[in-house]
């Protein structure tokens, strides 16, 4: 709530607006609201008696399927040629397959224009046995059923469906509702077999899809058994069960209405098989026209929306946009922008508050420039007396070395200390250039551990590995050099043993990575605290930490604050000093 209430109080253009469009709204959703009870149970009756509808031209198609099936058996009952075959004791084999010819093509002609009926068969006492489909036949088990039975001795047909096969010829993965009636000598009125008529199943299913999209239509037997579906599975057993409970005598030849919590049913008994065909209609379904006049009222009242936020803007707008654009513009200064010049666009209060907020911001803008070139020079100023510092401190070192060895008569080892004092020299020229690539930098380390291997043969030796990917890679200048000094100065020569320096260059796809290895003294838990506190902007500095903070300074200045200098060690084991930089191709920007 109290989030709420800071959101009008904090802004005088929203609580405007609110005032505005607030006595506008309340007529419209009152309106909407007696309009959305009076519609709704109207709508519901209207969907209920569609459903109804549609149930009652369902049951319609299938009677009318099911009575073109009843049909049928009558007509092959009056076939003369059928009535003498099943008056007929058979003891010529010709004429028996004679017959059986003759009556099969009876009832294929019977069969050929129902795409409906899967197959007509009469199955006699006296072993003729004839049928309208070409398939081989499969009866035995049907001959020794009670379905047969009750067909043979019953005036009344049968019904009975199968699944996934036929009832009297091998039919894998055809479902069928059979219509079994009762085959009867014209002449002696007494039984003389069974005719038998399938109807796909697939035709039932295709008449129960006449439906409410959202609900189903189930066709159920004279013992509750579910004999076909528009979808499987749904509303069948709470069908079953409320005709369980009520009796099948509940249901008549008009539609039923049994409300339920959270559907409908409706159920109609069929005219020719005393079959109940029962939709069950969703709830959600039946209200769904009222939810879409309840959209149509959202709908309205959006739109309404939409075309009061336009008035409503103009209306406040003239007065708010200048304190708007203020308001904007101080946001921007606290951001850095220092370049801001807002529009001043009248002469009265708050023109002349923008007026001085311009002259406010330009006076800003000059001595946060002013601010940055000092702080360039002084940078500058740093890393040109770290340069100072570490060429006459190096060059005396190294001459005094080659002083020695050219005295002790050892000329080849004092030539390559000048070599390499050479290559070091002119590499941190490098034309005046303060970044340079990596190839350049490494020629310049490896150009100083040299000296160095000389210089301190017997205490260490170095090994440098670079993917050549990172060979163009830009860095700025005397990266590397003050890091592998520290290691060798602090790391490797207070250290008992000999010691390894690894200098390895890895790509990252978006970075190349620096690691500076040694397995020198290491240090302590404080130390590296210390250490790593160093390279926080301001902190306090010893003289060691000067020269490792302007390396992770420039390279924060020139690439960003997700790149620089990371440290671990641990006493005893060693020191590594991680070093991430951008991945750019350089060397020719002088800073």
């Amino acid at each position: 709530m109290s989030r709420f209430v800071s959101f009008f109080r904090n802004s005088m253009q929203r609580r405007l607006r609110a005032y505005f469009i607030l006595w506008m709204i309340v007529p419209l959703i009152a309106t909407g609201l007696i309009f959305y009870h009076v519609s709704v149970s109207r709508i519901f009756e209207l969907s209920l008696q569609s459903s109804r509808q549609i149930i009652g031209k369902t049951v319609v198609a299938i009677d009318s399927l099911l009575n073109e099936a009843i049909r049928l058996p009558s007509l092959i009952n009056a076939d003369p040629d059928i009535q003498a075959m099943s008056d007929r004791n058979y003891t010529s084999r010709e004429r028996f397959v004679e017959d059986t010819r003759m009556g099969d093509q009876k009832l294929h002609s019977l069969n050929q224009y129902r795409s409906d009926i899967f197959g007509i068969y009469v199955l006699m006492d006296n072993g003729m046995q004839l049928k309208s489909r070409y398939f081989a036949w499969d009866v035995g088990d049907f001959l020794q059923s009670d379905t047969f039975n009750r067909a043979h001795t019953n005036y009344y047909d049968v019904w009975i469906a199968s699944a996934n096969r036929s009832l009297a010829v091998q039919n894998a993965g055809q479902s069928v509702i059979a219509l079994c009636a009762q085959v009867r000598s014209a002449v002696t009125d007494q039984p003389r077999g069974v005719t038998v008529i399938e109807i796909q199943h697939y035709w039932l299913e295709q008449a129960l899809r006449m439906q409410p999209e959202a609900g189903v239509l189930l066709l159920l037997n004279e013992q509750n058994e579910l004999i076909a579906a528009g979808k499987q599975g749904l509303g069948e057993q709470s069908i079953k069960s409320y005709l369980a409970v009520t009796g099948k005598s509940a249901i008549g030849r008009e539609p039923v209405l049994i409300d339920q919590s959270d559907c409908v049913f409706i159920c109609q008994r069929l005219e020719q098989s005393n079959w109940i065909v029962a939709g069950v209609i969703p709830k959600p379904y039946l209200n769904q026209s009222g939810r879409m006049l309840t959209l149509t009222i959202l709908a309205v009242f959006g739109l309404f929306l939409i075309v009061s936020l336009p008035v409503s803007r103009r209306a406040v707008g003239y007065e708010l946009r200048p304190i708007t654009h203020l308001a904007d513009g101080i946001r921007r200064l606290e951001k850095g922008g220092f370049d801001i010049t807002l529009p001043v666009e009248r002469g009265d209060e708050v023109g002349n508050l923008t007026a001085s907020f311009n002259t406010m911001t330009v006076r800003l803008h000059t001595l946060v420039a002013q601010n940055a070139e000092k702080q360039e020079h002084l940078h500058k100023a740093e890393f040109r007396a770290l340069q100072a510092q570490i060429k006459p401190h190096f060059l005396y070192n190294t001459l005094d070395s080659i002083s020695g060895l050219a005295r002790m008569g050892r000329a080849a080892e004092a030539v390559r200390l000048v070599d390499a004092l050479t290559v070091f020299f002119k590499t941190s020229l490098s034309g005046g250039r303060d970044i340079i690539t990596l190839s350049e930098e490494m020629k310049h380390t490896e150009s100083y551990l040299a000296i160095q291997k000389i210089r301190y043969a017997d205490i260490f030796s170095y090994q440098i590995n670079m993917v050549p990917s990172a060979v163009d890679c830009a860095v700025p200048k005397l990266t590397l050099q003050p890091l592998v000094e520290n290691a060798l100065y602090h790391g490797i020569k207070p250290c008992a043993h000999r010691c390894l320096l690894q200098i390895n260059v890895l790509d990252y796809q978006d970075s190349i990575q620096i690691e500076i290895i040694d397995n020198g003294v290491g240090m302590s838990a404080r130390q590296l605290t210390d250490l790593r506190a160093s390279l926080v902007p301001d902190a306090t500095l010893s003289s060691e930490g000067f020269g490792v903070r302007n390396v992770d300074e420039r390279i924060r200045a020139l690439m960003g604050k997700s790149y620089g200098l990371r440290f671990e060690s641990e006493p005893g084991f060693g020191t590594a000093v991680i070093v991430r930089i951008q991945k750019t191709q350089g060397g020719q920007t002088n800073v």
